[in-house]
């Protein structure tokens, strides 16, 4: 079955989780997400908020010129290597026709998030603020159509206001730090997800999230971020 992704001029089909998806936005491979045969590239439902910015004129390390979204690769004639962290680009990329120059998904999320200047205490990378679409849910509530912060780098989103009915945000402040449910470490960082008052603590969204999508399950180390 196939159908219209927002932003997106093709038809798309739906790739699970279980089908070794590798996404063209951040090269990893786990999570559910869509393919376009046409431009032969997947891409995670997070990482499909990419289609709903085609052109961006102020990203900070090129303003002037449009930075197009192209979905093919890089053009022959160009670099294929993002020309500002120098790492190969995919599928997915930003590209000026005027300057022959590649940005990677990354790096235009980094400026997206410079311009808008969006920080919370409870969470370490710049945030934007969105409305869910019909194929970008929120974490918390699986639900499209709310608006909500959003963060690009950890693409996990959370709506404005809330957490969940189920969990409380928390300080970690206690002279004995709790163990994450999901990655078993001690807690490190200033904020901690408490459901229901009881001993089921997580450390960050990312975690809080794994434990949904598969239950029981666990991972080998503490997330790179807080919360």
């Amino acid at each position: 079955m196939t159908f219209r992704l927002e932003g997106h001029e093709h038809r798309v089909s739906i790739v699970s989780s279980g089908d070794s998806l590798e996404c063209d936005a951040c090269d990893r491979s786990s999570g559910d997400g869509f393919s376009c045969s046409e431009c032969k590239f997947t891409v995670h439902r997070k990482c499909a908020f990419v289609f709903m910015t085609e052109d961006i004129f102020h990203h900070p390390s090129h303003d002037g010129h449009c930075l197009k979204l192209l979905t093919t690769g890089a053009p022959v004639h160009t670099d294929s290597k993002c020309h500002l962290c120098g790492k190969n680009t995919k599928h997915l990329l930003y590209h000026c026709y005027d300057c022959k120059v590649n940005l990677d998904i990354d790096c235009m999320i980094d400026g997206i998030c410079t311009l808008a200047r969006l920080s919370k205490p409870w969470h370490p990378h710049l945030l934007l603020m969105v409305d869910f679409s019909s194929d970008m849910w929120c974490d918390f509530c699986y639900e499209g159509g709310k608006h909500g912060y959003f963060c690009p780098r950890c693409r996990y989103a959370k709506p404005g206001g809330k957490i969940n009915g189920d969990y409380e945000l928390l300080a970690n402040n206690s002279s004995s730090r709790p163990l994450c449910s999901t990655c078993h470490c001690r807690c490190p960082g200033p904020f901690i997800l408490n459901k229901e008052r009881n001993n089921i603590f997580f450390c960050s969204y990312y975690c809080l999230g794994l434990s949904r999508e598969h239950a029981y399950s666990s991972v080998d180390m503490c997330p790179p971020w807080a919360i």
